[in-house]
């Protein structure tokens, strides 16, 4: 879903998967503030970025899967408005 925005590894233990965004010159508060708008909450803390990179920490230890996907699209539709 997200091979051409993101890189990700499983996480090996914990709830959380780091994803680190392809383009690292992506805004993440605008990202941040789309998803706001279509009503999934990124906290600013989850959110990492320096010149060279972009990344977040994702948790998904309270969600289903069904919750899950539908995060997950919001976010990726979040993504693409923004890049």
């Amino acid at each position: 879903k997200f091979g051409s925005q993101f890189s990700f590894k499983l996480p090996h233990g914990g709830f959380a998967f780091w994803i680190q965004l392809k383009n690292p010159k992506v805004n993440l508060i605008k990202v941040k503030q789309k998803c706001k708008e279509n009503n999934l909450h990124l906290p600013t803390n989850i959110l990492y970025q320096t010149q060279n990179e972009s990344a977040m920490r994702l948790g998904f230890a309270h969600l289903d899967e069904e919750e899950m996907e539908k995060h997950l699209d919001i976010l990726q539709k979040s993504m693409h408005t923004i890049s």
